[in-house]
């Protein structure tokens, strides 16, 4: 278990790695929520909102919600997933819902 210092440093590198990733996506708006083991985003893009985590137990999760109707249109999760693959794995699904 990563001590407070560690977690710390942990949120800090997956914060800069999926920030990066965002700046590239033209977002309307974006929310980040930050718990004890993981990190959401929660951005907007015209009608559609897409959820995004990481938690440290290396799970990857995606959800894209169409917000008038409130329905999932695009959802993965994936585990084992090492913080270097989270571009990639981001930049596919979100070419896979056509957001971009």
């Amino acid at each position: 278990m990563l001590n407070g210092e560690h977690l710390n440093n942990w949120i800090r590198n997956i914060d800069s790695i999926i920030s990066s990733i965002l700046t590239e996506l033209n977002i309307d708006s974006t929310e980040k929520h930050i718990c004890d083991k993981k990190i959401e985003y929660v951005l907007m893009k015209g009608e559609m909102a897409i959820s995004i985590s990481y938690t440290l137990d290396k799970a990857y999760d995606v959800m894209v919600v169409d917000a008038n109707s409130e329905k999932i249109v695009y959802s993965n999760t994936e585990f084992g997933v090492e913080p270097l693959e989270l571009r990639e794995l981001i930049n596919r699904d979100v070419v896979k819902t056509k957001w971009i």
